[in-house]
């Protein structure tokens, strides 16, 4: 960083993290964001629903890992809460509950695992979820959101971290330690008129 001529970067929280850190001064970082429209382009593949037996707007979807920052165990607490007895969590990445669980962190038993997926079949999550949850502790730039977003699915992420740059007017927030703030950010969306003001201004957001 300090022999580059020029150092690029994701975001403001990326370029203050490399000042922050003595990569690289200011005058020499310049912030070029990530796109997200390569969710688009190849076709969905709706096979994936069958295969997990999802419907349409019946589910919510997440993408994580069981990397502590990711903060899934978050999501499990939530959908362990009495109001989301009867919801279903899509979770997508290679981790299963056996991982998580060797992680420390117990699934509740409407979270479902689809394991690895194809961008097709990620865009077709994303395209059918109710919402799309992000509860990270800490991102660089967060791509999930915006290739959420891209694909008309509304989202609920951690103020956290690069999001809150990244999604701005796009995204509802939530502390990503706090559950009882993603229960109401997420049972928000239960209302059409505010489920279809986000989809809006996450598509104008991406």
């Amino acid at each position: 960083g300090k022999s580059a001529r020029l150092v690029l970067t994701i975001s403001n929280f990326a370029k203050q993290s490399l000042i922050k850190y003595g990569i690289a001064p200011a005058e020499k970082i310049r912030i070029v964001p990530n796109g997200g429209d390569h969710i688009l382009w190849q076709p969905a593949d709706d096979k994936v629903l069958k295969t997990n037996k999802l419907k349409g707007s019946q589910y919510y979807f997440a993408v994580g890992s069981t990397k502590r920052y990711k903060n899934i165990a978050r999501l499990f607490e939530v959908f362990r809460q009495p109001e989301f007895a009867n919801r279903r969590l899509v979770l997508a990445g290679g981790a299963d509950a056996e991982a998580y669980k060797r992680a420390g962190h117990t699934a509740p038993p409407n979270v479902e695992f689809t394991g690895m997926v194809s961008d097709p079949q990620l865009r077709s999550l994303y395209e059918n979820a109710h919402a799309f949850l992000f509860p990270s502790q800490t991102e660089g730039f967060g791509l999930p959101p915006i290739e959420a977003m891209f694909c008309r699915c509304p989202v609920v992420a951690a103020n956290a971290g690069a999001m809150p740059e990244i999604c701005a007017t796009g995204a509802r927030f939530a502390h990503p330690e706090d559950t009882a703030q993603w229960v109401s950010a997420i049972l928000a969306l239960d209302s059409v008129e505010n489920r279809s003001e986000l989809i809006h201004a996450g598509a104008a957001r991406s």
